[in-house]
């Protein structure tokens, strides 16, 4: 699997090899969040600035896809 991000492939190959090791878990949970937090904005994460904030940093704000939730009733 390809991800958007310096070495995310290499890291969820790592992870799949480990995920359901019962004695690995500690390092599989480091490695999930390790993926999590490269593709997500570092202001919802609580990191420092990367490659997803590059990508939209000059985005307008009608380039972004907005989604309202409908109502089921």
């Amino acid at each position: 699997m390809k991800y958007f991000g310096e070495g995310l492939s290499e890291k969820h190959k790592e992870l799949g090899k480990i995920i359901r090791k019962k004695d690995e878990i500690l390092q599989a949970k480091s490695l999930f969040l390790a993926i999590y937090e490269s593709l997500h904005l570092s202001k919802v994460v609580g990191t420092v600035p990367n490659e997803v904030n590059e990508l939209i940093k000059d985005l307008e704000e009608n380039e972004y896809v907005s989604c309202k939730k409908k109502s089921v009733i």
